[in-house]
């Protein structure tokens, strides 16, 4: 483990190669590293990066058929929540345009 001293001493930049096979080595994923140094690439407030990480999490420990499952339901999700924003747009719009 002395080679790994160099990166957590700052001495040597640690490459995305070499920070897998860390990751791999010592049993847990990647994002929990780049949570722990960026959290603010999770979330606009602390609070939405831990629910953002903790649902990566989640997702990531659960079976196969079921991340298939989750997968279709979110995009159902998105896709309606697109639909609302557009409506919505459209709806401010016409108001606007009457006034």
């Amino acid at each position: 483990m002395q080679v790994y001293g160099r990166y957590e001493r700052a001495f040597s930049k640690m490459h995305v190669t070499r920070m897998i096979h860390l990751c791999e080595i010592l049993g847990f994923m990647p994002m929990e590293m780049l949570f722990s140094a960026a959290p603010h690439l999770w979330g606009c407030t602390p609070e939405e990066a831990r629910d953002t990480m903790e649902l990566a999490q989640q997702v990531v420990s659960l079976p196969h058929g079921t991340k298939r499952d989750l997968l279709a339901l979110v995009k159902k999700m998105v896709a309606l929540e697109r639909a609302a924003d557009g409506a919505a747009a459209e709806m401010q719009k016409g108001e606007e345009g009457s006034l």
